[in-house]
């Protein structure tokens, strides 16, 4: 979902069991006043990177020559990934993205130093001047969650629902929302 101009919607889960990641990500000043837009890819349409051992469903981005149909305002790389006991998964991260990896469930070795991790823990990766790859190496089978972008380096001011560049742009948010000039439609 990019919010841009004004979006109004709420999140309710599908079924029991679920889990939830969100994910905010802030986007150029000049792009804040961008049409709304909602991308609905089911899982059946994300392409998928399987290797002896490896399932990765690829959300947004490009990894190994596979690309996602994904439209970002900013290039985001961001993947859902399986790594079975035993089995290892490199992960291709460009030149200057900053990078986390959250474990969602498992146990094993991460990048160059074999960092040990498990359940719950995030691992933050700084960028590099080149692309470069990072090794997950599975202990026992890892369920992970991966995003990585170039750093924008813009201003963040936030406040209730509303995330833009300057105290000022808060208050005409709040302003456009009282006065029913959201665009896009409500989402459910």
């Amino acid at each position: 979902m990019t919010s841009g101009s004004g979006i109004i919607h709420r999140e309710m889960p599908h079924g029991q069991g679920g889990h939830t990641l969100q994910l905010w990500l802030n986007i150029p000043p000049k792009y804040k006043m961008t049409p709304a837009r909602y991308q609905d890819i089911p899982a059946s349409k994300q392409p998928k990177i399987e290797q002896k051992g490896v399932l990765v469903k690829l959300i947004s981005g490009e990894q190994k020559g596979i690309k996602s149909r994904t439209k970002n305002i900013v290039p985001v790389l961001a993947m859902e990934g399986f790594v079975e006991a035993g089995h290892t998964f490199d992960v291709d991260i460009p030149a200057g993205y900053r990078s986390f990896i959250y474990i969602i469930q498992g146990r094993g070795n991460f990048g160059r130093n074999k960092q040990q991790v498990s359940s719950g823990s995030v691992i933050w990766i700084a960028p590099s001047t080149r692309n470069g790859t990072f090794e997950i190496e599975s202990k026992n089978a890892i369920h992970f969650f991966m995003a990585s972008g170039p750093p924008i380096k813009a201003p963040i001011f936030a406040q209730g629902p509303f995330v833009m560049s300057s105290q000022d742009e808060i208050y005409q948010a709040y302003q456009d929302y009282q006065m029913g000039k959201f665009g896009g439609p409500v989402l459910k």
